[in-house]
């Protein structure tokens, strides 16, 4: 996984087309062994938010509503409820990033276009 440039931002499709710049996607979260990857590359990456450390800078990921499902990028759908911050998915949009709950980082679902995130390549 490779994190996007520490003030660069996009939104949702931009994130894809940048991760596709480097031949990668923008990451997915399938299992325990990806989580801990992930979770590895925050704490190294600097996107973790310096005034509050425990806080994560929201990042876009490759899940994405299609015909009412919440798939990653290659099809396979996401799991419910692990991955998700509490009521979440919620009905506010339908592309997915990730942030910090108090138990730990969640996936939550925002609009795919007027919102600018960091973002986190495969």
């Amino acid at each position: 996984m490779q994190s996007g440039s520490d003030t660069l931002k996009y939104n949702y499709d931009q994130a894809i087309a940048e991760c596709q710049k480097i031949g990668s996607g923008l990451a997915t979260i399938k299992n325990v062994s990806d989580y801990d990857a992930f979770i590895t590359i925050i704490q190294n990456s600097g996107l973790l938010l310096p005034e509050f450390p425990s806080l994560l800078e929201r990042i876009w990921i490759s899940g994405k509503k299609e015909d009412g499902i919440w798939r990653w990028h290659d099809g396979e759908a996401i799991p419910e409820p692990w991955y998700w911050h509490t009521n979440q998915p919620g009905f506010d949009g339908g592309c997915a990033r990730v942030n910090t709950e108090n138990n730990g980082i969640r996936i939550k679902n925002f609009e795919c276009s007027p919102l600018f995130y960091q973002m986190l390549c495969e």
